[in-house]
């Protein structure tokens, strides 16, 4: 199995994807900052500064991590699929549940990679450009951080299933995209929906009085990630990947 997740971890970094990213997330960084010479303040009122400026990018850049897990999902299922690189793999005797696992392992160690280059990133821009500052504090960004993974993993289990789903790598990204941008429209109530928590949960954790608090969010994070890995393993035994 480490092998396997070796395997598919090296060829996230080979397609150069992470590297596209991080300097998505360094643009928005500076946008984010050039926005801030006109309002200088977060949505709660407070002013931006090295400490705080980590913990508001972590809820700006949601779209952009969204998307990461879309492409990742798409190149490591969808593509491979378009390929014929899955025949090369399952000519080896591996089980069918261990290939989606790695992948969903190596989806989930990509997104927490770039979720700590991005609060690292966050941390030198944001104090360059407003100084050091008052307020927030590096355990509740890395805490929010850290928690903000958890909903990525939620999305990209459904993206890998979707990708499986598809065989298309641009319909995978399409139809994230559209369930990022249109997750409202569906009718899902705001605390069952993956789209929502991945804006909301870091927030929560952060102020977090008690686990209590976090517990009804983990539960929904847990389900996506439990439901759509199973139904991706269901629908890659049912493939018939080698024609």
């Amino acid at each position: 199995m480490a092998g396997l997740v070796k395997n598919e971890c090296y060829k996230v970094l080979r397609q150069g994807k992470c590297f596209l990213f991080m300097g998505a997330v360094l643009v928005l960084q500076i946008l984010k900052i050039y926005q801030a010479r006109f309002t200088p303040r977060t949505e709660d009122g407070a002013e931006l500064g090295g400490q705080s400026f980590p913990l508001h990018m972590i809820g700006a850049q949601s779209f952009v991590m969204a998307l990461f897990a879309a492409v990742l999902a798409a190149d490591l299922m969808a593509e491979e699929f378009r390929s014929g690189t899955l025949k090369l793999i399952l000519l080896r005797p591996v089980d069918r549940r261990r290939i989606v696992a790695a992948k969903a392992t190596a989806l989930v160690a990509a997104v927490a990679a770039l979720t700590g280059f991005s609060a690292a990133a966050a941390y030198v821009t944001g104090t360059l450009a407003f100084g050091w500052g008052d307020g927030g504090s590096v355990a509740a960004t890395v805490a929010a951080a850290v928690a903000s993974i958890g909903p990525y993993a939620g999305f990209g289990m459904l993206l890998l299933f979707v990708a499986l789903l598809t065989e298309h790598a641009g319909m995978t990204i399409g139809i994230a995209a559209a369930l990022y941008l249109f997750s409202p429209l569906f009718g899902i109530p705001p605390e069952y929906s993956i789209v929502h928590l991945m804006n909301t949960f870091h927030v929560t954790v952060a102020r977090a009085a008690s686990f209590g608090d976090i517990l009804p969010g983990l539960g929904v994070i847990a389900a996506y990630v439990v439901f759509f890995h199973a139904a991706g393993v269901i629908l890659i035994k049912r493939k018939d990947v080698l024609l």
